[in-house]
């Protein structure tokens, strides 16, 4: 999802290289006069917390996603709708990313007809 913010910079600082751009899911962001923090931009912007506690407790975040990789594909990789929610990722202040989600989350619908 970084992708995107990546190529929104690139075209700003270097136009003469860009013929246009395309991102699908990260909208624009003009440049900030001020370098925010990643630790008070988590305490803003709670769902941001998750790049926080990666960047803070690294090794305890790679194990936890390492420790059974079906299970963070399975709670990672679903639809943002109703029916394909099973859990909630990390809230401010919590030790692990995936502690809202089940033991064994079902497989996302999305990939019913692929399987």
């Amino acid at each position: 999802d970084w992708g995107g913010s990546v190529v929104w910079q690139f075209a700003r600082r270097f136009p003469s290289r860009v013929a246009g751009v395309c991102s699908v899911c990260t909208p624009y962001a003009p440049r900030r006069d001020q370098y925010v923090p990643l630790d008070i931009l988590a305490t803003k912007k709670p769902i941001m917390y998750y790049q926080h506690f990666f960047a803070s407790q690294t090794e305890l975040a790679a194990k936890e996603l390492e420790e059974n990789v079906e299970r963070t594909l399975k709670c990672i990789l679903r639809k943002a709708v109703k029916d394909d929610i099973v859990g909630s990722f990390m809230k401010p202040n919590a030790n692990s990313f995936l502690a809202g989600f089940p033991a064994n989350p079902p497989l996302s619908p999305m990939y019913s007809a692929l399987i």
